[in-house]
C-alpha cells in the first residue's frame, strides 16, 4: 500500500485544475480567432461593396485629400481677392491714387475736347458760312497772327511755371498733390463746358483759308486730336470758348 495516498489524490486534482485552465486559455484563443476572423470579414465585405478591390480605402483617402487641396485653393483666392480690394480702396482713398484719377479724368477731357472740335469744324463745312467770316472786336484791335506758336508757347510756360510754384510753395509733398489734383479738377470742368459749347453751337471761322482737318475713323481723328492738345494741329471753329483762356 501507498504510504502517501492523499498526496497522489492532491497532485492529480492539481493537474486536473490545470488542464481545465489550459482548455480555457486555449478556448479564449480560439473564441478571439474567430472574433478577429469575423471582422476581417466584415471589413473584406465592406471594401468590396464600396469600392470591388482592397484599393478603395486608397481612393477615399486620396479623394478627401483632393477635397481638402480644392478648399484651402478656393481658400487662397479669396484672400488675394479680398487683399487686392483693400489695395485698391486704399489707393483710391490715397492722395497718390485721388490724384492719379484727377489726371485720368483730365486728360480723358482733353482728348474728347479736341474730337468735340474735329466734329464742329465737319459741321461748319456743311453751312454756307464757309465764305463768311467771324467779326468780333477783338479781332479788329489785334492784328491776325500768321503764327499762333508764341501763344501756345505762353500758355504752356504758364501751366509749367503753375506746377514748378506749386513745388516751391507747398511745404510737403501731400499738400503738393491735393494743389495739382484741385487745379486738374478745375481745368477739366472748365474744358467739359468748352466742349459742350462746341458741340452745341457752330460759328464761322474768323481765319482766312482756314483749312480744317476733315478726318472721320476714330483712330485718324484721335491721332489728330492728340495733335490738337499741344497746338501742332489748328481748329478753325473754336473760338466761342478759348481753350487758352480755361488754362490760363
Amino acid at each position: 500500500m501507498d504510504p502517501h495516498p492523499h498526496e497522489h489524490y492532491i497532485h492529480i486534482e492539481q493537474l486536473q485544475e490545470e488542464h481545465v485552465q489550459y482548455d480555457a486559455y486555449g478556448s479564449s484563443e480560439v473564441l478571439l480567432d474567430e472574433s478577429e476572423h469575423d471582422r476581417l470579414n466584415r471589413f473584406s465585405n465592406t471594401s468590396t461593396l464600396v469600392g470591388g478591390s482592397p484599393t478603395s480605402a486608397y481612393s477615399h483617402r486620396h479623394h478627401r485629400t483632393l477635397s481638402q487641396s480644392s478648399d484651402l485653393l478656393k481658400k487662397d483666392g479669396a484672400s488675394k481677392e479680398a487683399n487686392s480690394k483693400q489695395f485698391l480702396h486704399r489707393f483710391l482713398n490715397s492722395e497718390s491714387g485721388r490724384l492719379a484719377c484727377s489726371f485720368f479724368f483730365f486728360t480723358f477731357v482733353c482728348i474728347g475736347m479736341a474730337f468735340c472740335n474735329q466734329l464742329s469744324d465737319h459741321r461748319w463745312v456743311d453751312t454756307p458760312y464757309t465764305q463768311i467770316l467771324l467779326r468780333d472786336r477783338g479781332f479788329d484791335v489785334i492784328a491776325a497772327q500768321a503764327d499762333i506758336t508764341p501763344a501756345n508757347n505762353f500758355v504752356m510756360t504758364s501751366v509749367l511755371f503753375t506746377v514748378v510754384g506749386i513745388g516751391l510753395i507747398c511745404p510737403t509733398w501731400t499738400m503738393r498733390a491735393v494743389v495739382l489734383r484741385r487745379i486738374l479738377w478745375v481745368i477739366g470742368t472748365l474744358s467739359v463746358f468748352r466742349a459742350l459749347t462746341l458741340s452745341v453751337t457752330t460759328l464761322p471761322t474768323p481765319k482766312e483759308e482756314c483749312r480744317p482737318s476733315l478726318k472721320t475713323g476714330f483712330w485718324d481723328m484721335f491721332i489728330v486730336a492728340l495733335q490738337m492738345i499741344p497746338g501742332t494741329v489748328e481748329a478753325c471753329t473754336d473760338d466761342i470758348f478759348s481753350g487758352h483762356t480755361v488754362f490760363m
